[in-house]
């Protein structure tokens, strides 16, 4: 939208400067005290009610976009504050899995799977109505989100597959379950990442709020 908004005055701007060279050329004939024709004075008056209708139009565009630039900054203020301690409770169950994942695998001890997915399925859920305010913020914190809470479902749902594995099958060996366990808690390492880069930007937003 901003895009068009700016070709829009690009345009406007081109027949500004069309419409003040008119008024300048009338006035230096004028000046010159060369005798202005009917059609002169058309030219003149129309060039400075054209001048004066787009300084109107850009004044015009210039309040509307400011007064929508601040709804949306007021939306993702609200949205913000009702993520902000989501956030961290996300991160801490992130924190607590990958640290699990990570912790040498004992042989003959079934990997408690089932219990790690139950804790990725306990992460707090947003919907698409409450991280849509958050496009505000730029830096693709709405979309970071939503994709991060995707894979922490796929991930849970892979982990409720491996505990089904692990306690039907006996040639799940101990190096795949490492590997396995390495995969995923890299993958939510990254997800983490992307979770405390959209609770800083949320952050600031609400410190910035305080502040005016």
């Amino acid at each position: 939208m901003k895009f068009w908004e700016r070709i829009g005055i690009g345009i406007m701007s081109v027949w500004l400067l069309y419409a003040a060279h008119q008024s300048i050329d009338a006035l230096i004939r004028t000046h010159d005290w060369q005798p202005l024709t009917a059609s002169d004075w058309g030219t003149w008056s129309g060039a400075m009610g054209t001048v004066a209708a787009l300084f109107w139009t850009i004044k015009l565009a210039r309040v509307e976009t400011r007064r929508r630039e601040q709804q949306e900054r007021d939306a993702a203020i609200v949205a913000a504050s009702f993520m902000d301690l989501r956030l961290l409770d996300y991160q801490e169950i992130l924190r607590y899995v990958i640290a699990a994942l990570l912790k040498p695998v004992e042989d003959g001890t079934p990997f408690p799977y089932k219990l790690l997915a139950q804790k990725l399925e306990s992460c707090p859920i947003w919907t698409r109505e409450e991280l849509q305010p958050l496009v505000y913020l730029g830096n693709h914190v709405a979309a970071n989100l939503a994709m991060a809470q995707e894979s922490v479902r796929d991930t849970a749902e892979r982990l409720r597959k491996h505990s089904l594995l692990q306690s039907s099958s006996d040639d799940f060996e101990l190096w795949q379950k490492s590997d396995l366990n390495r995969e995923i808690a890299e993958t939510l390492a990254y997800v983490l990442d992307q979770v405390k880069k959209a609770w800083g930007n949320c952050s600031d937003l609400l410190e910035s709020a305080r502040l005016v």
